[in-house]
């Protein structure tokens, strides 16, 4: 590859509360390539990105790194933008309460002596938009918007810069297909033009068809570079954890039990709209010792049968029947339902998941504080023995129990979201997107766990964005598209093609 030093990193290192994230990492990076960089949750990966943007200014890190042979000593990232290196985070840093456009140009919106040019910032916002070939309104809040739509927008303006290097950090974690293409059509548009580009993403597929090169970080240290075309997804995975993994998917075959939740003719109706239908005519049911997948592309309903299950939808809910082990239930409210044994494991662990800032024992027990309680107080003793009893079941990896939740890598605070449920002795849980952005160790992880939690008689409904995680681990396959569930297929007959068929509406809906 031509010019394949363009970017340099020499021996980077750095270090938090004497925890080494980085150590002595080295590589390079061409001008004009698409470079991925991979590992598990904890590898550094993010921390190396935070140094290149001077999210960690120069003298924060041990190390060096050079563009064009120039080495590049950052004090702030407006410094790196200014050199045309720019992040897209994977957190979205958006201010909710402004504009579309206001966010596309925060901090530099165009006008003078304090007072805003309005037209030139919807023409700038419009241009920037319709270059990624999305459409929001540029004047609603930011807040209105869906994740992935708010993901788009951020992209949109970091490729509004004048980039040289770009350096996206899992940027297709809330996009859909169609969305994850038209940003790699962008990609491969900017690679034509020299512009380099860093990629971080947990996803082998997406790894494999974008990228010139693939970098894998292993406990903070550099493991290998490869080109893409000459390494498999199964040497990849050997390489970020350590280990072969001979089945990604390490399903058990079960013998499910009785029934555990049961509905039929479920309605859920648009909050403020008592007329138009969420989710139409929905029937199942899932047993003690069962994993059932719910597949869905963006859009179909799969969150909001889980949040109207969980007795937590904002809207009208309507039903024929709804049981649980058996008996009557009212999806009245989450109070209702956990009562009645349901656990819920959000979409998005960060927004609605996690008590940020709180230590693992307050995370593991929030669901059950009735356990940890002497007459009307909480018992601190209490509260850590059973939150020790759950990090050690759930193999937790945390510098101590007591550390902040905020400190542990996203596979291992999915456990600790897990083990709440756990604690709060849920007969039923119900997952959304349980391995989304952790790593390809973790999922395994969490894979083996959920077979553990069915053999003692859990039943689990979750739903996954990755096709393969539903065919290789769930007893039956339910589709959903446009809030019905359009199939009910079990493992032996889900395949990649009838699950899409159906996915896509294009199924026998009866």
């Amino acid at each position: 590859m031509a010019d394949d030093r363009f970017l340099r990193l020499e021996g980077i290192g750095k270090a938090f509360s004497g925890v080494q994230a980085l150590d002595r990492v080295s590589f390079a990076v061409g001008r004009g390539e698409i470079h991925a960089v991979m590992g598990e949750n904890g590898a550094g990966k993010s921390t190396l990105m935070k140094i290149l943007a001077a999210v960690y200014p120069h003298g924060g890190y041990d190390g060096a790194f050079h563009v064009e042979e120039r080495e590049c000593r950052f004090s702030r990232v407006l410094d790196a933008e200014a050199a045309g290196i720019v992040m897209i985070p994977q957190e979205l840093a958006v201010v909710g309460e402004l504009s579309v456009a206001e966010n596309m140009f925060l901090n530099a919106w165009p006008g003078r002596r304090g007072l805003i040019d309005w037209d030139e910032l919807w023409d700038r916002t419009r241009k920037n938009i319709e270059r990624l070939g999305i459409h929001v309104p540029f004047g609603a809040p930011m807040k209105s918007l869906s994740a992935a739509q708010q993901q788009l927008v951020l992209i949109a303006k970091a490729l509004a810069k004048e980039v040289r290097i770009l350096l996206l950090d899992e940027p297709t974690s809330s996009l859909s297909a169609a969305e994850t293409e038209r940003l790699f059509d962008r990609l491969r548009h900017l690679k034509a033009q020299g512009i380099t580009a860093l990629y971080i993403s947990h996803k082998i597929d997406e790894v494999m068809a974008i990228s010139d090169r693939v970098t894998v970080l292993r406990d903070g240290r550099w493991v290998g570079t490869r080109p893409t075309a000459e390494i498999g997804g199964g040497e990849l995975v050997t390489m970020m954890v350590g280990r072969t993994i001979a089945q990604m998917y390490p399903r058990v075959a079960r013998t499910p039990g009785r029934s555990a939740m049961r509905v039929r003719g479920l309605d859920a109706f648009a909050p403020g709209d008592g007329e138009a239908k969420v989710l139409s005519g929905i029937d199942l049911e899932v047993h003690e010792g069962e994993i059932v997948g719910l597949y869905g592309l963006i859009g179909s309903g799969r969150t909001e049968l889980l949040t109207a299950l969980f007795g937590a939808w904002p809207g009208r809910l309507r039903y024929d029947e709804f049981t649980i082990a058996g008996r009557p239930a009212n999806p009245a409210s989450p109070k209702a339902m956990m009562r009645r044994g349901l656990g819920f494991l959000t979409e998005d662990r960060k927004k609605s998941g996690i008590v940020p800032n709180q230590s693992i024992p307050m995370n593991i027990t929030l669901a059950s504080l009735d356990k940890i309680a002497h007459g009307p107080l909480l018992s601190a003793d209490l509260e850590r023995l059973r939150a020790a009893r759950y990090v050690a079941d759930l193999g937790v990896r945390t510098p101590s129990l007591d550390a902040d939740i905020d400190h542990l890598s996203g596979g291992n605070q999915q456990k600790v979201l897990i083990g709440r449920w756990l604690s709060a002795e849920s007969k039923v849980l119900l997952l959304d997107d349980p391995t989304r952005g952790v790593d390809v160790g973790a999922k395994v992880e969490i894979f083996h766990l959920l077979n553990r939690l069915a053999g003692q008689s859990a039943a689990i409904l979750f739903v996954s964005s990755e096709l393969p995680e539903v065919l290789g681990i769930a007893d039956r396959v339910l589709v959903m598209h446009e809030g019905r569930l359009v199939a009910n297929l079990p493992h032996a007959a889900a395949t990649q093609e009838l699950v899409m068929h159906h996915a896509a509406g294009r199924g026998d809906h009866g």
